[in-house]
């Protein structure tokens, strides 16, 4: 059953949120995520942090919504969303999760919410906004000339048929699992030679062969194919295949691994397990069905 993320788009003081509760509580399977909530639950403040205090809470907001609908939840953000990049952002999100996406605008004119926001403060049953920032942000964002944020298609991540009749593999990644940058930027393919091996993880690997098939899944440019090809040899890395990202591709590497998987790999062999580190890619070969050995943390 496909998911649904939901964003509110209004003013402060405008009844986002008891929007978004009532949302939540018409149906089952909905929660409901809060900028303002997780900014005071993890630093004790309320309005706008630290540019370092807003980046720590738009993760651990992410990482919420990401396993809310990883783990078959409907979910609303009930922020602001007036600038156009942060709605679209909610956009690439939902595209990148494999959910519906849709804005609901919550159109209450600036006049009703200084009064709202006025109430707030006088009977303390919510958060007070300066009226000046509520005027400003109606003068940048007036009602009726908010863009359409228009839904991404999204990828189907279908479950994963186990084809019994076909040769055993597993799937293996390779930056963060097999191999660690020693201080070059993971853009810069010139120097994936300078990679240190993971010794455990390639320990595995090769006893695990020849009995099954090593098929190597990556997200590297295939522009870098020969580089990697000769770590992989210099370091022995025993392998069968290795699929890469397609020159210029610059989707989620969630989504590239899916459509490489889902075209090159589960028609022809009987996959077994996967070992990768990327936390929404690790969510993704779950989502599938397959057994997913997380070999660290990858919340990037």
């Amino acid at each position: 059953m496909t998911t649904e993320l939901v964003i509110t788009r209004g003013y402060p003081a405008s009844g986002k949120t008891m929007f978004a509760r009532q949302w939540v509580n018409a149906r089952p399977q909905r929660a409901r995520v809060s900028r303002d909530d997780y900014r005071l639950m993890l630093f004790g403040k309320e309005g706008v942090l630290s540019l370092q205090e807003e980046n720590q809470v738009t993760a651990v907001q992410r990482a919420a919504v990401s396993r809310l609908l990883a783990d078959g939840y409907d979910v609303i953000e009930d922020g602001t969303n007036l600038r156009k990049r942060y709605a679209r952002g909610w956009a690439e999100f939902a595209q990148r999760h494999g959910t519906t996406f849709r804005v609901e605008d919550i159109t209450t004119p600036v006049d009703v919410c200084l009064e709202q926001n006025y109430e707030r403060a006088f009977y303390g049953k919510g958060r007070y906004v300066d009226p000046d920032a509520i005027r400003k942000m109606a003068a940048k964002f007036p009602l009726g000339t908010w863009p359409e944020i228009e839904a991404l298609p999204s990828t189907v991540f279908e479950p994963y048929v186990a084809q019994l009749t076909k040769p055993l593999a597993i799937i293996w990644d390779i930056d963060g699992t097999l191999a660690h940058m020693t201080g070059r930027s993971p853009y810069d393919y010139t120097r994936v030679s300078e990679d240190r091996v993971d010794d455990s993880v390639r320990h595995i690997a090769n006893t695990m062969y020849p009995n099954h098939r090593n098929i190597l899944v990556s997200g590297r440019s295939e522009d870098c194919r020969p580089e990697t090809e000769r770590w992989l040899d210099d370091k022995g890395v025993l392998h069968d295949e290795l699929y890469m990202r397609k020159t210029g591709d610059n989707r989620d590497d969630a989504i590239v691994k899916y459509e490489i998987f889902r075209d090159s790999i589960a028609p022809y062999f009987n996959v077994i397990g996967v070992f990768d580190d990327r936390n929404r890619v690790v969510a993704m070969w779950r989502r599938l069905g397959l057994k997913t050995f997380q070999v660290q943390e990858g919340n990037f």
